[in-house]
């Protein structure tokens, strides 16, 4: 057994504790994005290698796993998210991503502060292995909204990500971000604005964040379908929450952290 199939059996036991409830934890080679099965409670993580070939560390497993299990296992209702598709259509999805992925991990931190200095870690080794994209913090401010929104709470104010006086109410939704009918209203707040702007969809790869599941397999938020899919969440290079935009016209991409200044704690 290599050290990342003992370390994610461990951390397997961890996903137990902390969402207090018997998921299980399997690592996929194929599935390019951590998500979660809500019908059969497997929290599903991908083989993610470093630029020079090394396993990923501990830490991003932390944030993988809490991010899919205590974070939207427990707090992202089933039936609210099929009835906020439902009513805007695939497009609304990455929108909705964005949003509930930055409630959920505030949730997550605030339970379990301990947890802060592994999303530190862990996401600052997905951006420089460039699981985002390359050279984020270069272009960062040449992103659409929605994706400097993304990489705003995700990575944190490292990255110094420049709002308009215009944005930034929408920042504050986020940051203040309770309940499950306040991810669904900035959502579609933040999707209106992107028709009403005409945002280009063309969009940059890589600015997604993780939990979308791959065609084929709607995990995240949905029940998974038979049928394996190959995997194409919106974490992975190449890919972004603003493709699934693209039939619509809009831009998009996944969410984060309420807390983007993390950096400061627990150092």
């Amino acid at each position: 057994m290599s050290s990342i199939s003992k370390l994610v059996a461990s951390k397997n036991r961890l996903c137990k504790l902390l969402s207090r409830e018997n998921l299980t934890v399997t690592q996929r080679a194929g599935v390019k994005t951590a998500y979660i099965d809500l019908k059969n409670r497997e929290v599903v993580l991908p083989v993610w290698t470093s630029l020079t070939g090394e396993e990923m560390p501990a830490e991003v497993l932390d944030v993988l796993i809490s991010h899919e299990g205590p974070g939207h296992a427990r707090h992202t209702p089933q039936e609210g998210w099929h009835s906020a598709l439902g009513e805007y259509g695939r497009a609304f999805k990455s929108f909705l991503n964005i949003t509930e992925d930055a409630r959920i991990e505030k949730l997550v931190k605030r339970e379990f502060p301990g947890i802060r200095k592994s999303y530190r870690i862990g996401y600052k080794w997905l951006v420089d292995n460039e699981v985002f994209g390359k050279n984020i913090a270069g272009r960062v401010n040449t992103m659409k909204f929605i994706d400097r929104l993304n990489c705003h709470f995700k990575i944190g104010v490292s990255l110094n990500v420049f709002f308009t006086a215009e944005e930034l109410p929408f920042v504050a939704r986020m940051e203040n971000l309770e309940t499950w009918d306040e991810t669904v209203e900035l959502a579609k707040d933040l999707f209106r604005l992107a028709k009403e702007t005409n945002e280009d969809t063309e969009t940059e790869p890589g600015e997604g964040g993780f939990g979308e599941a791959p065609e084929g397999e709607e995990g995240e938020f949905e029940e998974v379908e038979d049928g394996d899919g190959e995997g194409n969440g919106d974490v992975n290079p190449g890919d972004s929450a603003e493709d699934d935009a693209e039939e619509e016209g809009d831009a998009g991409s996944a969410g984060d952290d309420s807390d983007p200044d993390d950096s400061e704690d627990d150092a």
